[in-house]
């Protein structure tokens, strides 16, 4: 198994045999009629396996009095008439849908107790468990025959599930997540918890729900904001191992967004239909081999390895998948400069990201010393390494260890996120900015007489549009090493020469010796290429000036 865990089960006997049970030198094999005698020293082994098992349903209008999915949708907690139930449900559900929920029950014949609980990141500590553990002792819940059932988004189904697993051991549980965040995360995993001491989710458990229940016509009342929230889940598992995924959302994410997923034509029914369902399988896909994380190299925890502390940090003001959008980007720009991740496929991830409602840049981030801290903080619950998930292209992924602070900075213009400078992009059509992720480092005196590029001493100065994502290679190519050159990017400007903000251009063919020095002067502002041309080019203009020399023609510097 993916997860190496051995399935074995069984009581081993170790017998750790004194000096009066061991058999006679005459003797080669041992009285098996004898018993051994158990000394001080003995000691067992116990191997035992719990079989898990849980169902996500999909269904639409869950509690239309006409559906009775609650009642026989789930083999393993059927719900009949004449039972009774307590339902736990998010304060601001109740306050839109109680009374159809209660009608609901009432048309069923089931007596529910109702608890309306206030449930967000500020509250989801271990005053809102003991809360409902009350009403669980209050109810007097048979464990063995009466599932809880937990009404709201994720933090309410985390909060719920973590009282049931503690009350009297286990207690089985049901889910019904009102937020997209609910159907496509935290509703169809095992974990369970909630914060403590500034930690996100630091106390919780492993308890599988006995069902989840799905239904996309809660988001009819959600705020467009947590819908982008659960986007943000949808966008890890597309980066991670689904590039059709991404397309989808690249395609319409922006109109389902604005549709709540609730699909008001044909087309969008599709396309929210096919995003629900291929996330939900993706992340079980992921989940099912490993419910028990003893494989810590997790591709779905992309996103969630500077997002705990960015999200703690900055609560209240970034939703969970807000952080998991800035921990992407973050991660998505470390995995650019890595080579995993190109130029334009970062654009379009970022381009999605904002399509989507995302945020790619918080404030929070220029807190000196967070990142460090974070990557600390995920290194010790990874097993003292950092198994941290990069994109490769987009559908792809890989685990590194090496990932340092050295180079972040506390100030916004040399983050690793792309930050705003006071210069335009030439090419992005909204006009944004470009921002320098690395400062150039200039040459000592680029007129002097050739040499290797690798002797410049020149690095690249890579400037990014915020945007479009464009990388504007035209600030100081290694390879020229002939004439200064910038961009409106760049930290060197000239009257005289200025090179477009995009990829590097293609030089214009050599033209025959003779021509105006006006004319070698504007094929000097072209940007080169690649080494060889640019060595080419540099020949080329310095035959023009030996030729123009022998005619009296002042030459071009």
């Amino acid at each position: 198994m993916r997860s190496a865990t051995a399935l074995t089960q069984g009581l081993h006997h170790h017998v750790h045999r004194t000096r009066g049970d061991l058999p006679s030198p005459s003797t080669a094999v041992p009285d098996p009629t004898r018993t051994p005698r158990l000394g001080a020293d003995a000691s067992w082994t116990v191997e035992a396996v719990q079989q898990v098992r849980y169902h996500v349903v999909r269904s639409q209008g869950l509690f239309d009095v006409d559906n009775t999915t609650l009642l026989d949708g789930c083999a393993d907690a059927p719900m009949a008439a004449g039972e009774r139930r307590l339902v736990v449900v998010d304060s601001a559900v109740d306050a839109l849908h109680g009374d159809r929920i209660r009608t609901w029950f009432d048309a069923h014949d089931v007596a529910a107790t109702i608890v309306a609980l206030r449930a967000d990141e500020e509250v989801k500590q271990w005053d809102s468990v003991s809360a409902v553990i009350d009403a669980m002792n209050a109810f007097g819940i048979d464990r063995r025959r009466e599932p809880v059932l937990a009404v709201g988004g994720g933090v309410l189904t985390d909060v719920v599930g973590f009282a049931a697993s503690l009350y009297r051991r286990g207690t089985p549980y049901l889910r019904i997540p009102t937020t997209l965040i609910g159907l496509v995360d935290a509703g169809v995993g095992v974990k369970t918890g909630v914060n403590y001491a500034a930690g996100k989710n630091r106390v919780g458990t492993y308890a599988a729900a006995k069902a989840t229940f799905l239904d996309r016509t809660w988001l009819s009342t959600l705020d467009p904001r947590h819908v982008s929230n659960g986007l943000a889940e949808v966008l890890k598992v597309a980066l991670m191992k689904s590039a059709e995924l991404f397309e989808l959302l690249e395609r319409s994410g922006r109109d389902l967004l604005e549709d709540r997923l609730l699909g008001s034509t044909p087309e969008l029914d599709a396309a929210a239909a096919t995003v629900v369902a291929e996330s939900i399988h993706l992340m079980l896909e992921e989940l099912q081999p490993n419910l028990w994380e003893s494989t810590l190299e997790r591709c779905v925890d992309y996103g969630h390895t500077f997002s705990p502390v960015i999200e703690m940090r900055a609560l209240p003001s970034l939703l969970h998948g807000e952080a998991v959008a800035v921990d992407m980007a973050l991660t998505t720009v470390i995995g650019e400069l890595r080579g995993y991740v190109s130029i334009e496929q970062s654009a379009r991830v970022l381009a999605v990201m904002r399509q989507l409602g995302l945020p790619t840049w918080d404030d929070v981030l220029a807190e000196p010393g967070l990142l460090a801290s974070a990557l600390r903080d995920t290194v010790r619950h990874r097993d003292g390494q950092q198994r941290l998930p990069l994109p490769v292209g987009i559908g792809g992924h890989r685990f590194v260890n090496d990932v340092t602070d050295a180079g972040w900075s506390t100030s916004r213009s040399t983050s690793p996120i792309p930050t705003p400078r006071a210069s335009s992009c030439a090419r992005c059509p909204t006009r944004s900015t470009c921002s320098a992720t690395r400062p150039s480092t200039s040459p000592p005196d680029v007129r002097r007489s050739p040499r290797p590029p690798s002797a410049t001493g020149r690095t690249s100065g890579a400037s990014t549009c915020t945007g479009c994502g464009w990388r504007c290679t035209a600030c100081c190519p290694p390879c020229d090493v002939r004439r200064p050159r910038s961009c409106s990017a760049s930290p060197r400007r000239s009257s005289t020469t200025r090179a477009r903000c995009g990829p590097a251009t293609r030089p214009r063919k050599p033209r025959p010796v003779g021509w105006s020095s006006r004319s070698r002067r504007r094929r000097t502002r072209t940007s080169c290429a690649s080494s060889r041309r640019c060595r080419r080019r540099w020949w080329t203009r310095r035959a023009s000036g030996r030729a123009a020399r022998t005619t009296s023609t002042t030459p071009t510097t």
